[in-house]
């Protein structure tokens, strides 16, 4: 837990604050950004793990959670495109978690939502090093009735 935590408070700390802004709430597509503004998105999850890493106070493993926490099941994320097989499977507890809480919004988290959400991530995370994750996810929310 302590090294989820502290990886969700470094995790997009290399973002400019416009750049957290639109990501954070999806505003953007990759491709869309200016040339700068895409070299610093692609490379924050490195910038943010080289910096982590110089820090002896910070656990070891922190590193990993940031660097992989755009990854994807599929392969298709960044920085290194490891799909479900190659992502380790405490940077899969996060990049679940941080979906849920994406997909969840503001939204209280009814019956309903719970079962949108909950079958939206049996077709993305059920497999590889993100089906215990997962499994473990859907486990702690009982949603009410």
């Amino acid at each position: 837990l302590e090294k989820i935590a502290i990886a969700a408070i470094f995790h997009d700390s290399k973002l400019t604050e416009e750049l957290f802004t639109l990501s954070s709430q999806k505003l953007f597509l990759v491709d869309e950004l200016e040339t700068a503004e895409r070299k610093i998105y692609l490379n924050h999850p490195k910038d943010a793990a080289s910096e982590i890493d110089q820090d002896d106070s910070i656990p070891e493993g922190v590193s990993q959670i940031i660097l992989q926490h755009h990854e994807t099941p599929t392969g298709s994320g960044f920085p290194k495109q490891l799909g479900a097989g190659n992502t380790a499977p405490i940077s899969c507890v996060f990049i679940i978690s941080e979906d849920f809480i994406h997909e969840l919004g503001s939204r209280e988290l009814t019956k309903k939502i719970y079962n949108e959400i909950k079958e939206k991530f049996k077709k993305k995370y059920d497999k590889g090093n993100y089906k215990k994750p997962l499994e473990g996810l859907l486990k702690a929310f009982n949603p009410p009735s």
